[in-house]
């Protein structure tokens, strides 16, 4: 097995001390502190992106009705019973039935052929190493 002409970092003497050096390093400890009101805002003044004082998005009355009035109708059980008892308008449609023999036999057709290709394939390959194998 050849190895590489790059010397290994984990045997490097320099590399180990500098582990054991990075290993002594005091802990340092994370005070937990709530953050001010002051320190918010300097934050804001930092980040551009979101202006401290940017207003809420301003719908008319109307939307606001509209959005109350739903949300109200959907609340009550009758609005759910109501919905409930109608039928999908798709729930009387012809459906095609296939016979579960022919489902079957197409079924076995498919793996039938897919095997078929399977050793096709496979006794192409035997081929191949067969005539490398002779050739050297």
């Amino acid at each position: 097995m050849q190895t590489s002409a790059l010397p290994s970092l984990l045997d490097d003497a320099g590399l180990l001390a500098e582990l054991e050096q990075f290993e002594r390093l005091p802990k340092l400890a994370v005070e937990e502190q709530p953050i001010t009101d002051a320190q918010l805002d300097e934050i804001a003044e930092i980040n551009p992106r979101r202006p401290v004082s940017s207003p809420a998005p301003a719908f008319d009355d109307d939307v606001q009705r509209r959005a109350r009035a739903a949300l109200e109708r959907a609340l009550e059980p009758e609005y759910h019973e109501q919905h409930q008892n109608h039928e999908h308008p798709h729930a009387h449609a012809a459906q095609a039935r296939v016979p579960r023999a022919v489902v079957v036999l197409v079924t076995v057709m498919g793996l039938a052929f897919g095997a078929g290709m399977a050793g096709v394939m496979f006794h192409d390959r035997v081929i191949q190493v067969v005539d490398r194998l002779h050739l050297k």
